[in-house]
């Protein structure tokens, strides 16, 4: 499975393996953005899943959209699935698990210790089970990732210390895609 990042100047599409990109945060202006990007990848990955690949959207906490392969129906049972998922230890399952989230802040993640514990849990390990991030929001993230940091360590907001790093595409204004892998300073553009 891959993950759609946009397009070069010539129309070439630009994808990245799920395993080179565990999580990655999508930030937008505006819902259309989001919308746009969504079919976009959606168009991609209609040609590229295998019958065994399991893609879920979280619209909100109460609201799932059951891609492919999937049968949630709201987070808190998602939530249990992945209690259980890495409390047995599982090996890494054979097929790959996308979840996309279109609005981090709506889930309120860190109104709920156990909720916050096992997100951060997610951004961490979840490639080790198969699991991987699209993550939107159209508002700073990068906060509640100090707060989630801090949760990992069962302390809310800890100082100092390496902050979390993951892969961004923003979306500006003009539609335009911005690029960051993890941990890099440099973004490359498209379309």
């Amino acid at each position: 499975m891959t993950i759609y990042l946009g397009r070069t100047s010539d129309n070439t599409t630009v994808t990245r393996p799920c395993a080179g990109l565990p999580v990655l945060f999508v930030v937008y202006n505006n819902e259309s953005q989001w919308h746009k990007y969504l079919e976009e990848f959606t168009q991609h990955y209609a040609s590229a899943l295998l019958p065994q690949d399991r893609v879920l959207r979280v619209i909100s906490r109460y609201r799932l959209e059951n891609i492919q392969g999937t049968n949630f129906t709201h987070w808190l049972e998602l939530e249990q699935y992945l209690t259980d998922l890495f409390t047995r230890k599982a090996s890494r399952p054979a097929s790959h698990f996308l979840i996309i989230i279109d609005e981090l802040f709506q889930l309120k993640i860190t109104q709920h210790k156990k909720s916050a514990r096992l997100f951060s849990k997610l951004l961490m390990q979840g490639a080790d089970y198969g699991i991987f991030l699209i993550i939107g929001t159209s508002g700073m993230y990068k906060g509640l990732l100090s707060q989630l940091q801090g949760w990992l360590d069962n302390k809310p907001a800890r100082n100092g210390g390496t902050m979390l790093s993951f892969a961004e595409l923003i979306i500006n204004d003009d539609d335009l895609y911005f690029f960051r892998e993890a941990g890099d300073i440099n973004f490359v553009r498209f379309f």
